[in-house]
């Protein structure tokens, strides 16, 4: 996924503000283990309040 954000998405990192591709590239490297474990809890509990609303 951060391989399409920074290259089809590439146009977006031109805006002002934005960081630059390899900024995000080295953010991702840092921080992938975390961001892939909170989502995954995310996830799972999202499944568990759609599972009881239904």
């Amino acid at each position: 996924m951060i391989n399409h954000w920074t290259t089809d998405g590439a146009e977006q990192l031109t805006h002002p503000g934005a960081q630059r591709r390899v900024y995000h590239l080295s953010q991702h490297r840092l921080y992938r283990q975390q961001v892939e474990g909170w989502l995954r809890h995310f996830l799972a509990q999202w499944g568990k309040c759609s599972k009881t609303e239904g």
